[in-house]
């Protein structure tokens, strides 16, 4: 009986598993080339082409396409009024530094937003109106 417990568990968790798998690998990809070196979280991120990968919701991976460097971000969902006919990552501009701001996916209202880091905290009390640039997505 004990045996048969731990059989039946084994194939839940191995259950389980394949379908986290199954859906990460699902998972929405978005491409842009960025033209500036930016910032997410903590971490510098150099000019170049790069893939956003949801992996679970509010979590996206971004990895530049020669997989150098990648970052996992936590995200809060945003809606816009109306539903975006493009695809576009917004970031904040201080002076000639470039942070994430927000992920919008063409065809829906829903976007994501990339909490401030501390660096862009602290930028952002001496220059807080930042400009904004938008990068479409491929």
């Amino acid at each position: 009986m004990n045996k048969q417990v731990h059989w039946a568990w084994g194939v839940l968790a191995f259950v389980l598993f394949a379908g986290l798998m199954a859906s990460v690998a699902q998972a929405q990809s978005i491409k842009a080339e960025i033209p500036f070196e930016f910032v997410v979280g903590n971490k510098r991120m150099a000019e170049g082409e790069y893939t956003l990968r949801s992996l679970f919701p509010n979590t996206i991976l971004i990895r530049k396409a020669d997989c150098s460097s990648s970052v996992m971000v936590l995200t809060l969902s945003v809606e816009a009024k109306n539903i975006q006919d493009t695809g576009k990552l917004i970031f904040n501009q201080y002076g000639d530094q470039y942070f994430l701001s927000q992920i919008w996916t063409p065809g829906t209202d829903n976007g994501l937003m990339v909490s401030k880091s501390r660096s862009e905290r602290e930028i952002s009390l001496r220059a807080p109106d930042p400009r904004v640039a938008t990068i479409a997505l491929k």
